[in-house]
């Protein structure tokens, strides 16, 4: 199974969703990919994310945003929108469960 976590910027939270998501797949032996992506990527992922993840053990020093093309958009099997841009803006894919999650940007 294949999931992409997709915002705007790729700078907080959908990068968080796939560190915890990925954190939590390993912990419980699920076997997943998991991705995320941005609809317009920022410059560098939001250092408040970084520390926030390190506060729960999660290592997210080496992330950078993404755009959707950096990743096989085309073959998840779930897209999670986490804010009302993504949701408006993301392509759809076929055969893919399509969610929305609309968090608050925790950048503001």
């Amino acid at each position: 199974m294949k999931i992409g976590f997709i915002c705007t910027g790729n700078s907080a939270r959908s990068q968080m969703a796939e560190a915890y998501a990925k954190y939590f797949a390993k912990l419980y032996g699920k076997q997943v990919e998991i991705y995320s992506a941005g609809s317009q990527p920022a410059e560098r992922v939001n250092p408040y994310a970084i520390r926030v993840t390190e506060e729960d053990g999660i290592d997210m020093s080496a992330h950078y945003p993404k755009s959707i093309e950096d990743i096989p958009y085309q073959e998840l099997d779930v897209v999670i929108t986490l804010c009302g841009d993504a949701k408006e803006t993301c392509p759809v894919v076929p055969d893919a469960r399509m969610e929305h999650w609309g968090l608050p940007d925790p950048a503001k």
